[in-house]
């Protein structure tokens, strides 16, 4: 069964905790995850360090996107 988290930021943490566990000489497993936020469930898995290292990103930038630390950034447009 996979584990279930209600929030990007704890998946995040389990994600790098799970590359920890690889850098470090562990063996590559697969790993089947489960995030469910006010806007729906999602499967997140891997199978291959590349695969990781993305889910990683993937996490990282829903975790930003539902928090204050991300800071969007715009263009000054000249007056017509």
């Amino acid at each position: 069964m996979a584990a279930v988290f209600t929030t990007w930021s704890d998946l995040h943490a389990q994600l790098l905790n799970d590359y920890a566990e690889l850098v470090a000489g562990g063996a590559l497993r697969y790993a089947d995850y489960a995030i469910e936020t006010g806007t729906g469930s999602r499967k997140v898995s891997y199978r291959s360090g590349e695969e990781l290292l993305r889910q990683i990103d993937h996490a990282a930038t829903m975790a930003a996107m539902t928090s204050d630390t991300l800071r969007l950034r715009t263009c000054a447009v000249p007056a017509r």
